[in-house]
């Protein structure tokens, strides 16, 4: 603790004259050189050179702002690995964004650097997709931003992405967490890593520890199921649909809902059944598994609202196979809904991928345009980024339902209108 530069400041402001002399409280942290680790002197063969290098980037990191231990120690877990200014690729590895500047060690320091963290494949995941999409749009059209996603490994733990999350900040000005499952971890690093602005999507700031550098934006996925449902509706003829769901929480259940009271405001007579498949990657092939069985049961529509999970099951129920992601198909195909983005268009490759032709809709949630507004805030200034969460639905035009493509002979104009 500097004291000798504390006293030395203090008669400085004397001589310098009456204007140098500043009433108030002054505090002195690593950023004013007031505090600071004393050499290893005769412990130096103990205190290594990697030891102290490590000291040295946290004091960087400090000085920055990039953390902080200004909260209590447990909310600041200095035990964390990757605590120091530079990203280790054991807990998250990079992927590739086709066409977009992505973040380095020689970055120039004007640059806004934006880290996207991912828990899935962004080829079989249109959620993660969209987000990704989004943020690449926004910082594309930046003066000056690089765009870095990193993907957490298999079976990662809390830990793990609180590492992941930390080290992403360490060398970002934001921190983009897709999905809900991002919600602890930023929570516990957000409130170290005071200079970094956090995002995430589909979650709230409050859920996310709701700290003055949290952004949370959720979604009215009710309002987006519903329009589904209206569609789904009036183009059953059994009068019997069905929502293959993945794990049970608030927005998949939304969805469900929604969906629910949108086939029976125009269909009263319709049954819809829910299932929750308590998984998102299609674990057993539990998806096209729910979905052989509710067809079974003689629904002919089916919206898959799951992840993976939901997608291998309605590309399952469309296809004119007679075997289909690894199960037998028996009688009609069914009509199928996706969900997030338009399922047309990614999980059957813009109608190259059989059954394409059964999509009658997707429940849209902008996804991309959440990510691009966390962006955008953070482009345009100090001000322009606000914290809390932000809501999206059909007046903010934050969701929607997809156009019918190949299924429009039966999706007609008197429907979608």
């Amino acid at each position: 603790k500097k004291v000798d530069t504390a006293a030395a400041n203090l008669v400085k402001s004397l001589l310098s004259g009456r204007r140098a002399f500043v009433a108030g409280t002054t505090t002195l942290g690593a950023a004013e050189n007031g505090v600071d680790y004393a050499p290893c002197h005769g412990a130096c063969s103990t205190v290594t050179t990697a030891i102290t290098d490590d000291s040295s980037d946290a004091k960087k990191c400090l000085s920055s702002g990039k953390i902080g231990v200004s909260k209590d120690a447990t909310t600041c877990n200095l035990a964390c690995t990757d605590i120091m200014c530079t990203f280790g690729t054991a807990y998250a590895s990079p992927e590739t964004v086709a066409g977009m500047a992505t973040c380095t060690d020689t970055t120039p320091a004007s640059t806004k650097k934006i880290t996207v963290m991912v828990d899935g494949d962004m080829s079989t995941n249109p959620f993660i997709a969209l987000a990704v999409d989004g943020a690449k749009a926004e910082c594309t059209t930046g003066t000056s931003c690089c765009l870095s996603v990193h993907k957490m490994a298999a079976d990662y733990t809390a830990a793990d992405a609180n590492c992941a999350v930390r080290g992403a900040a360490d060398m970002s000005d934001m921190v983009m967490g897709v999905g809900f499952a991002f919600e602890g971890s930023i929570k516990d690093v957000s409130a170290c890593h005071t200079g970094t602005k956090f995002g995430i999507i589909d979650a709230t700031a409050e859920s996310a520890g709701g700290a003055d550098n949290v952004a949370g934006v959720v979604f009215k996925e009710d309002e987006a199921g519903f329009l589904a449902g209206i569609i789904a509706g009036q183009v059953s003829v059994s009068k019997k649909l069905h929502v293959v769901a993945g794990v049970e929480i608030p927005p998949v259940k939304r969805y469900a809902d929604g969906f629910k009271a949108g086939v029976e405001g125009v269909c009263p007579t319709c049954v819809v059944g829910v299932t929750y498949t308590g998984d998102f990657g299609n674990a057993g092939n539990i998806g096209p598994t729910t979905a052989q069985t509710a067809m079974a049961d003689g629904a002919d529509v089916i919206f898959g609202c799951g992840g993976f999970t939901g997608s291998q099951a309605i590309k399952y129920a469309s296809s004119s196979e007679a075997t289909a992601i690894g199960l037998a198909r028996t009688g009609d195909a069914a009509w199928v809904i996706g969900v997030d983005a338009d399922e047309w268009v990614s999980t059957f490759e813009s109608g190259a991928v059989d059954g394409s032709d059964k999509v009658i809709t997707s429940a849209l949630k902008k996804v991309d345009t959440a990510a691009a507004n966390l962006v955008k805030s953070l482009l345009s200034g100090r001000r322009a980024f606000v914290a809390g969460t932000t809501t999206l639905g059909a007046a903010e035009n934050g969701v929607d339902y997809a156009p019918c493509h190949g299924a429009c002979s039966t999706v007609t104009t008197a429907i979608t209108d």
